[in-house]
């Protein structure tokens, strides 16, 4: 079957738009979660350490320093849990890692649909296979990207109710 002229150009005509997609989005979520987890700790982090300095800083027998450093320091502290709070690095970085498995599922999904059609016994059918194969990925790609762009969406909204807290 492989040797067959019309399945070899179904073959890597799907696998040519299978694979670029693949790559291109599983590439994106990798990326976008690399960043939303390095900002999430961070952020974190930068807490935790301008936290700590608060009691150092209102020791400072420097009353110059002190009447400027501690609020400024409390300051930092409020705009970057703010931050944190709004644009939820954590969460964001669930959902891009969560939709990059959902990625790397539907791609072997399709690798296993495209062995049973070269395995097929008919043309006919091989190309059958390899068409639904291929629709289905690029369903399961526009419903991966449809539900993470939702859930950024939602994230932030909720985020936004959160902040302004409850509305009478």
């Amino acid at each position: 079957m492989i040797e067959n002229p019309q399945f070899k150009v179904a073959f890597d005509g799907a696998s040519d738009i299978v694979q670029r997609l693949y790559d291109t989005e599983l590439h994106r979520f990798d990326r976008r979660a690399r960043n939303s987890f390095y900002l999430h700790r961070a952020t974190g982090i930068g807490v935790i350490v301008l936290s700590a300095s608060l009691p150092f800083l209102s020791g400072l027998e420097d009353e110059l320093a002190r009447m400027y450093l501690v609020p400024g320091v409390a300051f930092a502290i409020s705009a970057l849990s703010s931050l944190v709070a709004f644009m939820a690095y954590g969460d964001s970085w669930r959902g891009y890692r969560s939709a990059e498995i959902r990625t790397r599922y539907a791609h072997l999904k399709w690798e296993s649909r495209i062995l049973d059609a070269k395995l097929a016994n008919e043309i006919g059918e091989g190309l059958k296979i390899i068409k639904e194969a291929t629709a289905h990925f690029l369903q399961d790609m526009d419903g991966i990207a449809s539900a993470e762009t939702r859930g950024f969406f939602q994230r932030i909204q909720e985020r936004q109710s959160a902040l302004r807290g409850p509305q009478t």
